[in-house]
């Protein structure tokens, strides 16, 4: 089984001891986020297959976007200017079931 199947699955196990009320939504927490440092490139003009101004999009794509954003650190492209705090923020949304 390769690494990232494995950490998909991890990520797709529930933690019962998450704080599932409390946790971040896209509309309040990581949209702006996304808005800061990915869709210069990813909206629907210029990448309308991986437009991260749409949700139902993110959400389908979730853990890819985790993947590249916080395993492989490939994106923003070059690191881009997005902090480490912002990249644990992104990782814990997903990681909490991404609530829009």
């Amino acid at each position: 089984m390769s690494p990232e199947m494995i950490a998909m699955l991890a990520i797709m196990t529930t933690n019962p001891l998450v704080d599932y009320q409390n946790s971040a939504t896209y509309t309040k927490d990581i949209k702006p986020l996304f808005a800061k440092h990915c869709t210069m490139c990813h909206n629907k003009n210029v990448m309308p297959w991986a437009d991260w101004t749409d949700y139902d999009k993110i959400f389908i794509a979730r853990f890819k976007i985790r993947s590249r954003i916080w395993t492989q650190r490939n994106m923003p492209p070059g690191g881009g200017s997005i902090t480490d705090k912002e990249r644990d923020a992104i990782k814990e949304w997903i990681d909490k079931g991404a609530k829009k």
